[in-house]
Parts: C-alpha cells; sequence; structure tokens
C-alpha cells in the first residue's frame, strides 16, 4: 500500500523532529547559495531520499539535504536544492517539502535563486531582495514536446514550438519605475 501525501509529511517531520533541533526559519537555496549551508554552525545534514515528502532532484549543483544547526544565532533548516518546474513540468515539487517544514513549526521561509536584473546599476552576484516578479514569458509546460534529456536525465523541452507571450510588468526600485514591458505576442522562432 502506497502511502498519502500526508503520511509522507508526517513520517518526514518526525524524523526532522527526532534531531531535536527545531527551526523557526528555513532557507531554501538556489543556484549558487551552496555555500550558505557551510556556516551553519552545530550542523545535523539529513538527505532528501530519508525523507518521504522531499523531491528526488535531478538538477547537478543540488546537494538535496537538510542541514539543522544555527545561523547567525537562530535556529535554521537550510534545504540545500530544489525541485524545479521545468523538470517535471509541474510547479509543486517542492509542496511535500514545504509542508513538512510548516508542520515542523517553521514561521519564516526564504527562497533564494540566482535571478537577473533590469537594472543597470545591479552587478552579477550582487544580493538583491526580490519583492515581487515580472513573469514575461508564459509556457504551457505540459504542451511542449521533449526532445532529450540533460547529463542528469532533466527532460529538455522544444521551446520553439511554444506560443511565447510577454506579460504587462511594472517593476518598481524605491517608488521609482525602472522599467515598464507592455502586452506584446511573439511568434515562435522559425
Amino acid at each position: 500500500m502506497n502511502p498519502s501525501f500526508q503520511d509522507t509529511i508526517e513520517v518526514s517531520t518526525a524524523r526532522l523532529r527526532a534531531t531535536g533541533l527545531l527551526p523557526q526559519i528555513a532557507v531554501v537555496l538556489g543556484t549558487g547559495w551552496g555555500p550558505l549551508a557551510e556556516r551553519v554552525q552545530g550542523a545535523i545534514d539529513i538527505p532528501y531520499r530519508d525523507l518521504p515528502a522531499f523531491p528526488v532532484l535531478g538538477v547537478g549543483g543540488h546537494a538535496g539535504q537538510v542541514r539543522l544547526g544555527q545561523l547567525g544565532g537562530r535556529s535554521v533548516a537550510v534545504l540545500a536544492g530544489r525541485k524545479h518546474a521545468y523538470e517535471t513540468g509541474e510547479p509543486d515539487g517542492m509542496k511535500g517539502a514545504i509542508r513538512t517544514l510548516a508542520a515542523l513549526g517553521v514561521k519564516v521561509l526564504v527562497q533564494t535563486n540566482a535571478s537577473g536584473s533590469m537594472e543597470p546599476a545591479m552587478r552579477p552576484g550582487e544580493l538583491m531582495l526580490v519583492t515581487d516578479q515580472a513573469k514575461l514569458i508564459r509556457m504551457n509546460i505540459s504542451d511542449m514536446r521533449v526532445i532529450g534529456r540533460n547529463s542528469a536525465g532533466v527532460r529538455l523541452f522544444d521551446v520553439g514550438k511554444s506560443e511565447h507571450v510577454v506579460g504587462a510588468a511594472r517593476i518598481e526600485a524605491e517608488d521609482e519605475v525602472v522599467s515598464e514591458v507592455g502586452e506584446a505576442e511573439t511568434p515562435p522562432p522559425e
């Protein structure tokens, strides 16, 4: 008999709780953020494979473990790696992990990533706080044709056959509009 989604959350929560470390803050590490996990003091590592509500990762560079410990004097859970929507075609790859963290008592979730900016003053690698997002490209992944897999086994999609839609976006910094993108449709590349 397969366990239910709720069962996997309960088992994962119990395994994390058994460490005796009960974090109030969780940080999900994105690309380039791995070194932050090395700063956690008194660390206890639990691989995702030992937590049934957590995903199996397919992208290289993601350790696939929860590191519990202290960071900046706070009890934290650092998730080294996440499941991406482009791997599965579904946006809920971290749902079980996030629900487990909530059941564990985490009150603050910080998600990191490698992202760009339309602000010319921002240099690559510079820290920024993203308070909103402008989703400029919308693709229905389930309608896209898989054309192969990379060396890590992640599905590669033929994006040339998709409709690209650029939505309206208004990006503001300190109450000043720094960029606006209007509504436009572009045909797929030929």
